[in-house]
């Protein structure tokens, strides 16, 4: 009977190493593979630097915290697009956990925001917000986020997706299934 217990041990220890870590599997947008991914500090502004040097390209700004956990769960839909249209789009992630905490500077963020883009395999370019995220808000004139910029092929501004869009008894605003997809889908028919 030992004998048994011990093999079956065994095998459980196997299969378990062999299984994703928890977190893996249930959000299967985790990726294990290794990816290039460069965090850049910067402000609304560099971002703006970005959006103007693609012409002729939709370009879609994702304005995330990692303390935000419904930015966390649209996220990995940006990724999906920039893979799917890699040449007619360009992704650009921005950060804003930065909140103006001097003790807790933009740096201190860094490892757990590239930790994040790293699984998800954010391989675009992708903004450590390097003022305090109140100053974001102000500027765009955002109430909070997730928030999402779609720019046309012109660089002007197609639409925003924010919680000005919440309807009455729904939790979310949009997602990028059911909201962000189809208008870049029309924007790329253009």
């Amino acid at each position: 009977m030992y004998r048994k217990l011990l093999l079956t041990t065994v095998v459980a220890l196997a299969v378990t190493a062999s299984i994703p870590s928890l977190q893996a599997a249930e959000d299967d947008s985790v990726s294990t593979t290794k990816t290039d991914i460069l965090l850049k500090d910067g402000t609304w502004k560099d971002v703006e630097a970005v959006i103007a040097k693609h012409p002729g390209k939709i370009v879609i700004v994702d304005i995330w915290s990692t303390s935000c956990l419904p930015c966390m769960k649209e996220f990995p839909e940006l990724v999906k697009l920039q893979k799917k249209y890699p040449r007619d789009l360009v992704c650009i992630s921005f950060n804003i956990d930065y909140v103006g905490i001097k003790s807790k500077p933009p740096e201190y963020y860094r490892a757990k925001v590239e930790k994040f883009l790293q699984k998800r395999e954010a391989e675009f370019p992708n903004f450590l917000c390097s003022v305090d995220s109140i100053e974001i808000f102000d500027q765009l004139d955002l109430n909070s986020i997730p928030a999402v910029l779609v720019f046309g092929r012109d660089g002007r501004l197609g639409k925003r997706f924010d919680d000005t869009l919440l309807k009455p008894g729904k939790q979310e605003a949009f997602t990028y299934q059911h909201d962000i997809n189809p208008f870049v889908a029309a924007l790329r028919k253009k």
